[in-house]
């Protein structure tokens, strides 16, 4: 039986050992005491300090009695160096900061707390952080490579923090660090907990397919515990506006696809505010009910553009000349279209010239030629109007195709071809038409001819033949 007694420091190899007490006595026929004493404290803890025992036991064919008489004690110590409160010094919180440098609210996404501690002699039992201001609590922290620890034993201790509440700003908190000898340090600061800004649960563009020009709505579910202050499209990279958007039931907001978006699928950018100004620009959804959280049900916010054909329209208003001689003359077509001119075509039917074998004929933009100025978006057809063409409208076909190959069908304009008539002399006035330059060239002759007559009707001067000439 063993009765343990009263608290006490036993010199031990000049190390002071806070020791337990005790006294027993034998049993099972074996008369005896011993007593001692038994570390309590530090890395010895169990250790018997020191031990004396004493006891009869027989001896000898005639029961005679042997008296035995033990003591044990430590002598040396040789590890650990820290077996006593004496030797032992106090751990040191030196930092305490989030490794991402903010952490943000409202649930999002959580942040890396960490402790480095400053210990000489390696026996820190925990460490601590008090996380009340944020409504978690006294809160453990580890250095086992728990709980987002990255290196066991580096003296870092980790906690990982996820602000639940709505709590924003600069926020105190406070670190404790407790060695096996129930020496402590603490270290206060704070951290930032940064608001986060609205979140976009769900959204539908309806109808999701739109030409440009064209409108669709836009219907979005946005999320924010601080309350949503506005929402808006931003479509100013495509050349367009900020749209803001009107608070329903949901946020809703008319579109109307600008000429700079190219066909296809286009992302939307939408534009989110809170009620304490937190503000964000994003193109998908955030199922998760918070940002940097990405989850397998985003949907990207987008639109598909679909693409249309080039349009055209008859620049040349005025009719064509028909003259006594063959002429080339220029039909003008007007072709726009936002995404560029891939190729413009034409079938000009019976004023396609003689030389042209082909059916269709490339027309032109390039200030060369009939066509007047380069880049204009006017392309130049080169009609022959021959003296044996008809007077009348005539049937051309123009067709284009744009830059991303998307064509208008074969279209049929009406030209017409008239007379020349006195007020078409002058032609466009560039210059003086064929059929002026006839008339003065026949008139010219008419007067020459009738100056040598009357030369001839006069009798030359003596010494002179009928020239004038000696």
């Amino acid at each position: 039986t063993v009765t343990a007694g009263n608290e006490a420091i036993e010199p031990r190899d000049a190390k002071n050992l806070s020791v337990i007490q005790w006294t027993g006595v034998y049993s099972d026929g074996v008369s005896g005491t011993a007593s001692g004493s038994i570390v309590n404290q530090g890395p010895l803890s169990g250790l018997l300090a020191s031990t004396s025992r004493s006891f009869e036991i027989p001896f000898g064919d005639d029961d005679e009695i042997a008296f035995l008489n033990e003591s044990q004690a430590v002598d040396v110590i040789l590890s650990p160096s820290i077996v006593s409160a004496d030797d032992n010094s106090a751990p040191v919180v030196v930092d305490l900061s989030l490794s991402e440098g903010l952490v943000f609210g409202e649930g999002a996404k959580a942040a890396h707390l960490v402790a480095t501690i400053d210990d000489d002699d390696w026996n820190v039992a925990g460490v601590t952080v008090d996380l009340s201001s944020l409504g978690l609590g006294i809160v453990n922290m580890n250095d086992r490579g728990l709980d987002g620890d990255q290196t066991i034993g580096d003296n870092k201790w980790t906690t990982m923090i996820s602000v639940i509440g709505l709590q924003v700003g600069e926020i105190n908190i406070t670190a404790q660090a407790t060695d096996e000898w129930f020496e402590s340090d603490s270290l206060s600061t704070t951290i930032t907990v940064e608001n986060q800004a609205p979140r976009i649960l769900s959204a539908t563009i309806s109808p999701n397919e739109v030409i440009r020009g064209g409108a669709t709505l836009m219907t979005i579910e946005a999320l924010d515990y601080h309350g949503v202050a506005s929402v808006s499209v931003d479509l100013r990279v495509y050349g367009g506006e900020e749209i803001a958007c009107q608070k329903m039931e949901l946020w809703m907001c008319e579109l109307i696809l600008p000429f700079g978006m190219a066909p296809g699928v286009r992302s939307i950018n939408v534009r989110l505010t809170d009620d304490l100004g937190a503000t964000i620009l994003v193109s998908k959804t955030q199922a998760s009910e918070h940002h940097f959280q990405p989850s397998s049900t985003d949907l990207d916010l987008a639109v598909t553009v679909e693409n249309t054909p080039p349009t055209l329209s008859l620049a040349t208003t005025d009719a064509l000349i028909r003259e006594n001689l063959n002429s080339e003359q220029a039909i003008e077509i007007n072709v726009e279209d936002a995404d560029g001119i891939l190729l413009v075509r034409a079938d000009l039917g019976i004023l396609k010239p003689i030389s042209q074998t082909q059916t269709w004929v490339t027309l032109y933009d390039n200030g060369q030629g009939l066509d007047r100025v380069a880049g204009d978006g006017i392309y130049t057809a080169v009609a022959s109007v021959r003296s044996s063409t008809p007077l009348s409208f005539h049937e051309i076909k123009i067709q284009a195709s744009d830059s991303y190959g998307e064509a208008t069908p074969p279209t049929s304009f009406d030209v017409s071809v008239s007379e020349a008539d006195d007020e078409n002399l002058l032609g466009d006035g560039d210059g003086l038409s064929i059929t002026l330059i006839a008339i003065i060239v026949a008139i010219g002759a008419l007067g020459a001819a009738a100056f040598v007559m009357l030369r001839q009707r006069n009798p030359p001067e003596k010494g002179q033949d009928r020239f004038g000439f000696e």
